[in-house]
């Protein structure tokens, strides 16, 4: 009788036991202090994130960034040649127009260590634009650029990582016509963007970049 009482009293225990942790949560979110916050940068014209790591993982980051070779700041020169051929689907209005504009420019990272927990990321846009007008013939019009650009680079340095994402392009293409009959007259208007590439290798200081897109209006 004895023995029994025991055993049931030590099942009670164990049931007791399986009950006191089936109340317990199964995940408990972070912290406050470990969530990511963000933060618009006026001056380098980027959103910034404040990203706090675990602390078990805040030992290596120091370590890793404190190992990282040194760089010192650079600037990057050269031209981007942008060539648009535009192709008209579409009956041409009188008198039209076409305008063209592209904007390219140089997208890093950068990534600097705060304090032994807290570390700052956000991106940079280095970015160089330009307008032409290109004529039209018959059904087809080309837009060509001559982009010269010169885009500083920071620092890297034992707290500071800075990574070049690459170069990005964008074409904006835009038609107007004003066809006039009589005492009246119309406006025509007609716009496309196009994306060129995103991103290329940043190329060797002096080089001239060569590329081109379609574009239907």
């Amino acid at each position: 009788m004895r023995l029994l009482s025991i055993a049931v009293l030590s099942a009670l225990a164990i049931f007791g036991s399986l009950c006191s942790a089936a109340q317990q949560p199964e995940f408990t979110g972070p912290p406050a202090s470990h969530r990511v916050t963000w933060s618009y940068d006026p001056l380098r014209h980027a959103m910034k994130a404040v990203v706090p790591p675990p602390m078990q993982v805040a030992g290596r980051l120091e370590a890793a960034l404190a190992s990282s070779s040194t760089t010192g700041p650079t600037t990057s020169t050269g031209t981007l040649e942008l060539n648009i051929a535009v192709k008209f689907v579409s009956a041409l209005p009188e008198n039209p127009q076409l305008a063209c504009s592209a904007v390219s420019g140089l997208e890093y990272t950068v990534k600097e260590q705060i304090s032994a927990t807290l570390l700052e990321v956000y991106d940079v846009f280095l970015e160089s634009d330009e307008g032409v007008v290109a004529a039209v013939s018959g059904s087809t019009a080309t837009c060509k650029f001559m982009i010269p650009y010169s885009w500083p680079l920071p620092a890297s340095s034992s707290t500071t990582t800075v990574t070049v994402n690459g170069i990005f392009s964008s074409v904006t293409v835009d038609l107007t016509a004003q066809s006039t009959g009589g005492s009246t007259s119309q406006v025509v208007s007609r716009s496309t963007t196009l994306e060129l590439t995103g991103p290329i290798t940043l190329p060797s200081d002096g080089t001239t970049t060569v590329l081109s897109g379609n574009a239907v209006l």
